[in-house]
């Protein structure tokens, strides 16, 4: 996992590591915010759901999902957070571009504060698969960039 560095509104850690096989990497964190930015194919559900179940027993508090069937890992974590009995917000975003997604999981998602009272400090997770991982990066890097990006959307 990369460290790259901290969210500059909240002050969270940024963790970044390639999805390559929707195999999970990262720590116990409770609480963090998590954004899948990948192809999910249907022929990858099952992987994704096993995905997901590890990320919500490691302290997966609020998922945002983007790239193609966003919905599907949506629902999947969905699933898998009511297996096991945590309360997780979920988000997809298949009508945004990746530095909307980017910046709404850095920026706007937060876990729940009754389920994870140490929300507001957790990291922020990105789980990228190529060919975004530069991408990603670089807005990470320029956080002025991607906050210019958000604000051009909305105009």
């Amino acid at each position: 996992m990369e460290d790259l560095g901290i969210e500059r509104v909240h002050s969270r850690p940024i963790k970044l590591f390639q999805l390559s096989d929707w195999t999970w990497d990262p720590p116990r964190a409770d609480g963090f915010t998590l954004l899948v930015a990948a192809q999910a194919s249907p022929e990858k559900e099952i992987a994704i759901q096993r995905f997901a179940r590890d990320a919500v027993v490691d302290g997966c508090g609020y998922v945002c999902a983007w790239g193609l069937g966003c919905e599907n890992v949506h629902d999947l974590f969905d699933i898998e957070a009511i297996a096991a009995d945590r309360f997780v917000m979920s988000t997809w975003h298949s009508d945004e571009e990746l530095h909307e997604a980017l910046y709404f999981a850095l920026i706007l998602a937060f876990s729940d504060e009754d389920e994870f009272p140490e929300a507001g400090e957790s990291a922020v997770v990105l789980a990228v698969e190529e060919p975004w991982i530069t991408e990603v990066r670089r807005l990470v890097a320029d956080q002025d960039e991607l906050a210019r990006l958000w604000v051009t959307e909305d105009e």
